[in-house]
């Protein structure tokens, strides 16, 4: 059995699994609890040379529909050297936010952790500087408490520029089908990262020992670490908005911190894995995560040995046997490679699969972000963006040995 026959075998698996998982979680509706009374909530955005999106990013906490009284929110101004000082010096002399301006950088999670400390709010909501919450976030998020297990919940998130250029229109889709797995996986408490909007019970993150100050993806090893706690997490039923990177420059920054991250995690909570303690995060999700990243570590470096290989064959045969013959030789000899043809198959059947969940994905997406996902756009993802993620994930893999931090955004 070659290792295409292979491949083909277990991704044919995974979405006959895949899809019965969704068919069956379906079936289940999500009750959310009322809201029996108000709690306090602490809002805390760490900032670092946000000029460009703090402002608005307090703006939206202040449309937040939730009693004031009971609503703290509190920028961390870590070490900033343009004008986000300046802007929250602004809003904090009207008594409008807390301002905590800090001199020195230090990283954002060695700030949140040093404000967590000192809060005596009964939720706290991690907000990043260029992520604005929607004005009923706060209580939809709050609703997913319905269980004392439940230690935290994330808002989904959608590009508030997705229509700026090709590259943000693929995130928002990405992020799209980033919602739906999230929404299915949490139903059998799978879903395993947080993000730039999240909310958190106090106590228990106070209990468990605070954010990894050590961590390339804080909001990832923190939800790890709540479920192997026994502890559950929720996604909320409601988006908030957040910037995506503009450039290719910016996003493969910001991807590669985040498949980095991901090894660091995975193998740091490699006991998760195969543990019927932890259901199908353990014997599914993780394993699915790390089989389709090294897949595409495969695919990238097939493609670079394959391609070395084609032009050390051409330099040779040029060498000894002359253009001419060597241009025959190419011509006569051509058909298309094992790697080309790898990828024509998995990214059909990825096509079929996602064919097959779209009325399913149509349905949550309108609910959530207002339409469904464009075919043809879903096709261009699946092909072009797949093997730009897979490039990445290529060099996840060499960077995620390296130690080197500093400040980190989304």
């Amino acid at each position: 059995m070659d290792i295409l026959t292979l491949g083909l075998m277990v991704i044919s698996f995974i979405s006959i699994y895949f899809s019965i998982y969704v068919l069956y979680s379906s079936t289940f509706k999500k009750r959310y609890s009322k809201l029996k009374y108000y709690p306090t909530i602490s809002i805390l955005i760490p900032a670092y040379n946000e000029e460009k999106n703090i402002e608005k990013t307090i703006k939206a906490c202040l449309r937040l529909n939730y009693p004031k009284e009971k609503l703290d929110i509190i920028v961390i101004n870590d070490g900033s050297t343009d004008s986000t000082s300046k802007i929250c010096k602004i809003y904090a002399s009207k008594g409008l936010i807390k301002l905590i301006n800090k001199r020195k950088n230090e990283g954002k999670v060695k700030s949140i952790n040093k404000v967590l400390k000192k809060i005596k709010s009964e939720f706290f909501c991690i907000v990043d500087a260029d992520t604005f919450l929607s004005p009923n976030s706060l209580k939809q998020m709050l609703k997913c408490f319905n269980d004392e297990k439940v230690a935290a919940v994330l808002s989904p998130l959608k590009p508030k520029n997705s229509k700026k250029n090709f590259l943000t229109k693929l995130q928002l889709i990405d992020y799209r089908l980033s919602y739906f797995f999230r929404n299915i996986f949490a139903f059998d408490n799978a879903n395993f990262i947080m993000n730039g909007a999240s909310m958190y019970k106090t106590e228990i993150i106070r209990k468990i020992g605070y954010f990894d100050e050590r961590n390339l993806t804080e909001d990832l090893e923190i939800g790890l670490r709540l479920i192997k706690n026994g502890y559950k997490l929720e996604v909320a039923p409601t988006s908030s908005k957040t910037i995506v990177p503009e450039n290719f420059k910016n996003f493969f920054k910001q991807r590669l911190r985040w498949y980095c991250g991901f090894f660091q995690n995975v193998f740091a909570y490699k006991e998760i894995i195969f543990n019927p303690k932890f259901g199908s995060l353990g014997f599914f999700v993780l394993p699915l995560n790390l089989f389709w990243a090294f897949i595409a570590i495969y695919v990238i470096a097939s493609l670079i040995f394959n391609t070395f290989q084609e032009f050390l064959n051409f330099y040779l045969n040029l060498k000894f046997v002359g253009l001419v013959e060597t241009l025959k030789f190419n011509f006569k000899n051509f058909y298309p490679s094992f790697i080309l043809t790898s990828i024509s198959i998995v990214s059909l059947i990825s096509f079929i699969f996602f064919f097959l969940l779209f009325e399913k994905a149509r349905k949550v997406k309108r609910r959530i972000f207002g339409k469904a996902i464009d075919l043809l756009n879903l096709w261009i993802y699946i092909i072009f963006y797949s093997m730009l993620n897979s490039f990445i994930w290529f060099v996840a893999l060499f960077k995620s040995f390296e130690r080197k931090k500093g400040w980190r955004g989304k």
